[in-house]
Formats: structure tokens, sequence, C-alpha cells
């Protein structure tokens, strides 16, 4: 797998990257969110700082996106992000028709906990679990080295590095 923009999206900043498969950061982006602005002006501000990470006539593979949020993973849209004050908003769709290739989009605290296990000290063990504190309190689940959605949820194994 080629390149691949990862996004994580605050309450506060805005930070993107261009990623290499093993983790390894080429260009990266940090920028104040905005979040007072609504969904419109947020919007605009991850696709400035996605496209400013960007490498001139390449095409990365696709974005991974980390927000702050309730995610419905039918549709993988935002039902509820309580530090962007967002409701049912499509964060995904918005990035794939700016940019023209696939969005992972997943709960931030989800995807801290899949790159401790991928990179960091979880890299040993098939099941962890992973709080974060930030703006916000969250947590991840790995069941099985995968993340692990709850029980109305589904297990939202479907990141292109699971393959």
């Amino acid at each position: 797998m080629g390149k691949i923009l990862a996004l994580d999206l605050g309450g506060t900043k805005i930070y993107s990257a261009l990623v290499d498969h093993e983790g390894k950061i080429i260009s990266e982006d940090i920028r104040p969110t905005m979040s007072d602005g609504g969904f419109s002006l947020v919007a605009d501000r991850i696709l400035d700082s996605l496209y400013s990470v960007m490498p001139e006539g390449e095409h990365p593979a696709g974005v991974g996106v980390a927000v702050p949020a309730y995610i419905d993973p039918h549709t993988d849209t935002i039902i509820f992000s309580p530090n962007l004050k967002w409701h049912n908003v499509d964060l995904k769709k918005k990035i794939e028709d700016a940019l023209g290739m696939p969005v992972w989009l997943e709960n931030d605290a989800n995807l801290a906990a899949l790159g401790e296990h991928r990179y960091g000290s979880g890299k040993s063990y098939q099941d962890m679990v992973y709080i974060t504190v930030s703006t916000g309190v969250g947590g991840g689940l790995i069941l099985g080295g995968r993340i692990y959605g709850g029980g109305s949820w589904r297990s939202r194994g479907v990141w292109p590095y699971d393959r």
C-alpha cells in the first residue's frame, strides 16, 4: 500500500499528515479548528490542511480521519460530536467528494487505541483497552487485533492496514 493521508480532528486543532505504510510521517500540518464557525468552516479548514500535506502530482491511497464523535457504523455519518457541537453531518462524503479518494472515518479514541496496538506498547497483544484524556475523555477497545465497536455496533475492522 502507498502513502495515506491522516487527519486528527479535535475540538481545538486540526492535525493532518501524509504517512507511509510503516507510519512514518512525510509531511504534516497543524492549525486551529475554529469549531465555533460551524461545520462548513471546519470542513473547509480540514480540506485546506489535507491539501497542504498532499504531494504535488501524487495520489495517496486514501484518508484516515479520527473524529471526537459518535459515528453511525452503517452510514459513516457523524451522529454527534460533543467537542465540535455537530449533529448528523457527513464529513466523510464532504472529504471524498473534494479529494476523489476513499475516506475511512473513525472515533479518535478508537484510532488512538489502534495506533498504540500497531506501533506502540500494545503491539505484542491481540486484546487491549486504551483510555485517552484530552479535550474530553475517551477510550478504545481492541479485540483480536481489531477495533471493537460495542454490542449494538459492528466491529470496525475495515481499515486498509487490516488486510
